[in-house]
């Protein structure tokens, strides 16, 4: 099989790492601004989604400093809970819907 580049507009969803997340869905990368140029270069399908994937104890209470090119996501998702950008991870009990 050979494969093929795949244009940005044309996915549906995008999983990405980071070294810690907030409640309101912003992101702590590794510093080299590769996530953020891709997810906020605005050749993105306006209903893709932005998941962060990340464990529970990357989950932070105090707010992530921002810079003007960071990209916060929509849902962050750990091994026990899953929150998006509208409802916030406040409650440490809320579990993963499955």
């Amino acid at each position: 099989t050979r494969s093929r580049w795949v244009a940005l507009g044309e996915i549906d969803g995008f999983l990405v790492p980071g070294l810690a997340f907030d409640d309101k869905c912003n992101r702590l990368g590794r510093g080299g601004g590769y996530y953020d140029r891709a997810l906020g270069s605005g050749r993105l399908k306006s209903t893709a989604l932005k998941i962060g994937v990340v464990f529970d104890q990357q989950i932070l209470s105090e707010t992530i400093p921002l810079d003007p090119h960071d990209v916060a996501m929509d849902w962050v998702v750990s091994e026990s809970r899953t929150f998006g950008r509208a409802q916030g991870a406040s409650d440490p009990e809320r579990k993963a819907s499955r």
